[in-house]
C-alpha cells in the first residue's frame, strides 16, 4: 500500500532540495555571503546585549546603586560604544559619584557621537555649574534649550544661570521670548515671579506666583514665594491664610520659619495675642532659647500689647543672644521710656550704640530720649552721628531741625 507524504514532509523535502541546488549552483560565493551574515548576526547580538546592559545600568542608577550601575554602563559601552545615550548615562552615574572630570568626558563623547544630543549638552551644563564655570554652564544650557525648545527644564536652567551671573533682566527677556511655548508651565511661571521679586515688582510677582500655583497646586515652594509676595504687597490676611494651609500639611508641621511669618502677618492684621502665643512657643526648648529672631519678635509684640514685663525679659534675652543686634536694646529702651525711667533708657541705648555703632535706629531713639531729658547737645550729637551713617535719613533731618542748643 502506498503512503501519501504529508504536507509537512513535502515542504521539508522541497526545502532540502532547494538548499542542495543553492549549494551546487553558488559554491563560489557561499563563503563571503556566510561571513557577512555571521558578522551581521554578531553585531545584532552585541547591540541586543548592549541595550540589555544599558537597561540594567539605568535601573541600578535609579535605585541608587551607583557601583553596579557604572559596571553595567561600562559593559554596555564595551559591547557597543557608538550609542550616545550610553555615554550620557555613564556620565550621569559619574556625576552622582562626584567624578566631575570623568562625567564631562562621557558627556563630551556623547556630543561627539551626536552633535544634536540634547542631554549631552544639558548635563555638561550641570557639571560646569558644579565647577562654578557659570559662563560655560550657560552656554551648554542655552544650547540644550535651542535643541529642544519645547522642554521647559532646559530654558529654566539657562534662565537660572543668567540670574546667577547677575543678568536678571536678560533672564526675564529669555523667558518672555518663550511665553507662548511655556504658557501653561508652572516652573517657568514660578521663575518669572522670582525674577519680578528681584526687580522689586511684587505686584507682578504675586500674579505670576498665583498662576504657577493654579498650574501646580501641590508645589509648596510656589506657595511660599506667593506668601512673601503677598506680604510685600501688604496683603497680610491673604498671606496668613496661605501659611495656615501650609502648616496643616504633615510635612510642614512645626516649621519655625513659617510660624515666624505667620506671627508677623498676625501683627499686621491686629492679632497680637495670637502672634504672642506663637512666638512664646517658638522661644521654648533647646532651639528656641537661642533663636534671636523669635525673641526679638516676642519683645516687639509684648511691647505693643503693653506687656512690659515680658517685653523687658524678651529684650534682655535677645541682647544676651545677639549683642551686636540693635533690636533688643531698642525694645528695652522703649519699655524704660514708657515707665518714665529716661536715664535707664539712655544707658541702654548708649550701650546698644557701642555694640552696634552703624544702627541708625538706636542713635535716632537716643536723640529722642535725650531731647526729652532736655539735653539738646547730646540729642544733636546723636543725630549728627545718624547723618554720618545715612546722609539721606529724612527722620534724622526733621528731628535735627527741631533740636535747639540750650542757652
Amino acid at each position: 500500500m502506498r503512503t501519501t507524504p504529508s504536507r509537512f514532509t513535502r515542504s521539508l523535502a522541497h526545502a532540502l532540495v532547494g538548499a542542495t541546488l543553492a549549494l551546487a549552483c553558488g559554491c563560489g560565493t557561499t563563503g563571503s555571503h556566510t561571513s557577512r551574515s555571521a558578522s551581521h548576526a554578531k553585531q545584532t547580538l552585541q547591540a541586543i546585549k548592549s541595550a540589555t546592559e544599558w537597561d540594567m545600568a539605568r535601573q541600578a542608577f535609579l535605585a541608587g546603586d551607583l557601583e553596579k550601575a557604572l559596571k553595567a554602563a561600562d559593559r554596555s559601552i564595551a559591547l557597543n560604544d557608538a550609542v550616545p545615550k550610553s555615554h550620557v548615562l555613564r556620565g550621569r552615574i559619574l556625576l552622582e559619584m562626584s567624578d566631575l572630570e570623568g562625567a564631562i568626558a562621557a558627556f563630551e563623547q556623547a556630543e561627539a557621537l551626536d552633535p544634536d544630543h540634547v542631554d549631552a549638552f544639558y548635563y555638561q551644563g550641570v557639571v560646569h555649574e558644579r565647577l562654578a564655570a557659570k559662563e560655560r554652564a550657560l552656554d551648554r544650557y542655552a544650547k540644550a534649550a535651542e535643541l529642544d525648545p519645547a522642554a521647559p527644564q532646559y530654558a529654566i536652567a539657562a534662565a537660572e544661570m543668567l540670574i546667577d551671573l547677575a543678568r536678571v533682566a536678560e533672564a526675564r527677556g529669555f523667558l518672555d521670548a518663550r511665553q507662548a511655548t511655556f504658557e501653561h508651565n508652572a516652573g517657568v511661571r514660578h521663575l518669572m515671579g522670582q525674577i519680578a521679586m528681584m526687580e522689586s515688582d511684587p505686584v507682578s510677582a504675586e500674579r505670576l506666583f498665583n498662576e504657577a500655583r493654579l498650574l501646580s497646586p501641590d508645589d509648596s515652594a510656589i506657595v511660599e514665594d506667593l506668601i512673601r509676595a503677598q506680604m510685600a504687597n501688604g496683603k497680610f490676611a491673604d498671606a496668613e491664610f496661605q501659611i495656615a494651609r501650609l502648616l496643616k500639611q504633615e510635612q510642614n508641621a512645626g516649621r519655625r520659619d513659617l510660624l515666624k511669618l505667620q506671627a508677623r502677618c498676625m501683627v499686621q492684621i491686629d492679632r497680637l495675642v495670637d502672634a504672642r502665643e506663637i512666638l512664646s512657643k517658638l522661644t521654648r526648648g533647646a532651639e528656641g532659647t537661642s533663636d534671636a529672631d523669635a525673641w526679638v519678635e516676642l519683645a516687639n509684640v509684648s511691647y505693643a500689647l503693653k506687656d512690659d514685663v515680658r517685653a523687658r525679659q524678651a529684650a534682655a534675652r535677645a541682647i544676651a543672644i545677639a549683642p551686636r543686634r540693635g533690636e533688643g536694646y531698642l525694645v528695652r529702651a522703649l519699655v524704660e521710656r514708657r515707665s518714665g525711667n529716661l536715664d535707664l533708657a539712655v544707658a541702654t541705648l548708649t550701650k546698644g550704640a557701642g555694640s552696634s555703632p552703624q544702627d541708625a535706629r538706636i542713635l535716632t531713639m537716643l536723640a529722642i530720649v535725650e531731647s526729652e531729658r532736655q539735653n539738646p547737645a547730646q540729642a544733636r550729637a546723636a543725630l549728627d552721628a545718624v547723618l554720618r551713617i545715612d546722609p539721606d535719613n529724612a527722620a534724622a533731618k526733621n528731628l535735627l531741625s527741631t533740636v535747639r542748643e540750650s542757652p
